[in-house]
């Protein structure tokens, strides 16, 4: 097998290139190639890099930034999640299952779902023999229930009392209209 060094064709390349004057290689440009304007890549802005032409969204910034939606016919401004939470709230009120599931999720990344918050919520179980009158009487000065009997027993006897002279009261002012003539119901 005969190599290209062996090869007759190349002959005169090689022998022309040995007859230059000047040596091509590393950090030794073609003379044509040396100097001279050559193209250039198009550059925008200051710096090497391409700057962001102003209709591309930058992700980063529109994470953010205020959304505006409407609540209550009324236009207002959002952070984008709590704007999707309010959407997929509506939608799971709506009864829609994937957006009830999503909002689960969102509420267990939040740990919303944990028993201790739950215990630290708004909302107050009271007991079912207990009035709802009452109990707001009893959790301003005694706190939040669970109340055991010793507790609970000088507030009921009060409240049955309070209840019993209020309709006394009622039952005298129902007399009294009826003696005068009033038309009373």
């Amino acid at each position: 097998m005969r190599s290209d060094d062996d090869n007759p064709e190349h002959e005169p390349a090689r022998a022309g290139a040995k007859t230059r004057d000047y040596d091509v290689g590393y950090g030794k440009p073609p003379k044509h190639t040396q100097f001279g304007r050559r193209p250039q890549p198009h550059r925008h802005g200051t710096g090497n890099r391409p700057s962001r032409s102003p209709k591309e969204p930058h992700v980063a910034g529109l994470l953010d930034q205020l959304v505006e939606v409407k609540l209550g016919g009324q236009a207002t401004k959002l952070h984008p999640h709590e704007a999707m939470l309010l959407s997929l709230f509506v939608k799971a009120a709506r009864g829609q299952l994937q957006a009830i599931k999503q909002l689960i999720r969102e509420f267990e990344r939040a740990c919303l779902l944990e028993p201790e918050v739950l215990q630290q919520s708004a909302v107050i179980h009271i007991p079912k023999d207990v009035p709802i009158d009452l109990a707001g009487y009893v959790f301003l000065r005694e706190g939040a229930p669970p109340w055991d009997e010793a507790t609970l027993r000088p507030y009921l006897l009060d409240y049955e009392g309070d209840l019993a002279r209020l309709q006394t009261l009622k039952e005298e002012a129902l007399a009294t209209a009826r003696a005068g003539g009033e038309n009373v119901y």
